[in-house]
């Protein structure tokens, strides 16, 4: 912390503070303590990605805001192209793709009632060797990275809604998984999806044999089913099971393509789920959450509102604590709170806050959230 006070005071205005961090032979609990101690000093944070194991903090005063046009005007500079080219980031996407958690966000990765460290109670000092030598990996962070939401706050979700994505900007992307593992296999298949979809770009199966497989075994599955699928409609209502079947197939296939790169076609996805509401009581909490999930996908904050609301409405205290154990709810919780903040209406984020502490509720990204809007609240 006194090193951190220290840099702080050096800072002219609008300066940044940078520390490099790694996951490897590391543990969580050493990592949450490097940015609970950094957060006592400096209210914003950024977490970047330089390598697949090594991220970057980036701490600050003052919210972090960027003038993408002065940074692509940088960028464009003869020297600072030639450098950026030589790391595989000379295309703004590909730079700016490398900001997993935006400086509103990063403080609230870590529980802030921790221990921090200090020069009197060294207590990283033990933390970090302990990780070192029972060679452990502390990835926990990476499940925060916004690149996975169509939603993102960062500079890259910013920059996409300005910029179309150019064959360049495809190739180069594909081409810093080849070379460094980056980005990750989710957010590649997201891209080579959309870039599939895009009748202005070419190029797209030169890389193919050196690439994970694009299509996922969900995706035959469907496609099997696809051919039957006006009697799995038809008799939704009396054979349930094979529908909730199809739907979570179609699920799966939507979430493995989504990122901040592409929001996935989801016509079919939608009417499922539409038509399980009306026939499958027992599920329909479930099905009104995945109905909420696209919603906030597309971008239609009131209705991702509403079906969140239908969905939670009618849970009793025993309801929340026996859906805690199914996967997918916290991130459900989740995307609701953040589509109640962003509507504005704080006294049901505020209740749901109170329900997921009642029921203990546990999920890194939810802890996050939580943590961000209990200190707004």
């Amino acid at each position: 912390q006194e090193f951190y006070q220290d840099c702080r005071s050096h800072l002219a205005p609008g300066g940044l503070m940078v520390q490099w961090v790694h996951l490897y032979d590391n543990r969580q609990e050493a990592l949450d303590m490097v940015v609970r101690t950094l957060a006592t000093v400096f209210p914003r944070i950024s977490v970047w990605q330089s390598q697949t194991r090594d991220l970057i903090l980036i701490a600050s005063i003052a919210p972090q805001g960027t003038d993408l046009q002065a940074v692509l005007a940088r960028a464009a500079l003869p020297e600072v192209q030639s450098s950026l080219d030589s790391i595989g980031l000379g295309r703004p996407v590909a730079l700016l793709a490398r900001e997993l958690i935006d400086d509103s966000r990063g403080r609230w990765i870590s529980e802030s009632r921790g221990a921090i460290q200090t020069d009197d109670r060294p207590k990283l000092e033990y933390l970090a060797q302990a990780g070192f030598f029972a060679h452990q990996e502390a990835v926990q962070w990476l499940e925060l990275d916004q690149n996975l939401s169509p939603r993102a706050s960062t500079h890259l979700a910013s920059y996409l809604r300005g910029h179309p994505l150019t064959t360049e900007d495809y190739r180069l992307m594909v081409q810093g998984y080849l070379d460094f593992g980056l980005p990750g296999e989710q957010v590649l298949r997201s891209i080579r999806v959309r870039w599939q979809g895009d009748s202005a770009s070419t190029g797209q199966l030169d890389h193919f044999p050196k690439l994970p497989p694009l299509g996922t075994v969900a995706e035959l599955e469907a496609l099997r089913l696809a051919n039957l699928r006006q009697e799995i409609m038809g008799h939704a209502d009396t054979q349930r099971e094979l529908a909730r079947y199809y739907l979570d197939l179609l699920t799966q296939i939507y979430r493995s393509q989504r990122s901040v790169f592409l929001v996935p076609p989801a016509r079919e996805l939608r009417s499922v789920a539409e038509r399980l509401v009306e026939v499958d009581p027992e599920n329909r909490v479930h099905h009104q959450l995945l109905l909420a999930e696209l919603a906030w996908d597309r971008g239609d904050v009131a209705a991702s509102v509403e079906l969140g609301r239908n969905a939670l409405a009618s849970l009793s205290s025993g309801d929340w604590y026996r859906l805690r154990q199914h996967p997918g709810f916290a991130r459900a919780v989740v995307r609701h709170l953040e589509a109640l903040t962003v509507l504005g209406a704080n006294p049901d984020a505020i209740q749901v806050l109170e329900e997921v502490k009642a029921v203990g509720l546990d999920d890194p990204v939810l802890n996050a959230v939580c943590r961000r809007l209990d200190t707004q609240h």
